[in-house]
């Protein structure tokens, strides 16, 4: 069971929590809902029981003051979709998550650059007590890190009822 340390705002109002990463856990988080009205939303995949939990971003659009796109979200994957998820958390795990030559290399002397009115999504695999995350620079994610998010975007679409495709 991973330990969690939480910051409590009132009663009824939790701010903030975070994950110790531990040597027997596997954990994966990642931002879902890019958009250049809000906030990301945040998932957290326990990829060991396939339980995950979603905090909804804060919407900036017009009227609605920075309130939450949701209430958060708590629930398990069926086995078959955690089965595919690992697969590509395996696969993501021996590329890295990083391309460490684009990373060393200058920004403007790259010859391309990726641009998104969302954000640069956030990529984190605490495996067994090891962490990686993905690069600040969207272009220097590795192809098999690309995917795993591309993955969690129709997977959590499809689990929420958003499936878009």
């Amino acid at each position: 069971m991973s330990k969690l340390a939480c910051i409590v705002v009132s009663t009824f109002s939790l701010a903030a929590c975070a994950t110790f990463n531990e040597a027997n856990k596997r954990t994966l988080i990642s931002s879902i809902d890019h958009s250049e009205w809000g906030d990301p939303s945040q998932l957290r995949v326990d990829l060991d029981t396939g339980a995950y939990s979603i905090v909804y971003g804060l919407d900036y659009k017009s009227g609605s003051r920075g309130r939450s796109r949701g209430r958060p979200l708590y629930r398990t994957l069926i086995a078959k979709d955690l089965d595919g998820l690992n697969a590509m958390v395996a696969k993501a795990q021996i590329s890295g998550l990083t391309d460490e030559q684009c990373a060393a290399t200058p920004r403007g002397e790259r010859g391309y650059f990726k641009i998104s009115n969302g954000g640069t999504p956030q990529l984190s695999l605490m495996l067994n007590g090891s962490t990686s995350a993905s690069f600040d620079d969207w272009e220097c994610w590795t192809d098999e890190a690309s995917q795993l998010h591309d993955h969690l975007l129709d997977l959590f679409d499809k689990e929420r009822g958003l499936d878009l495709n």
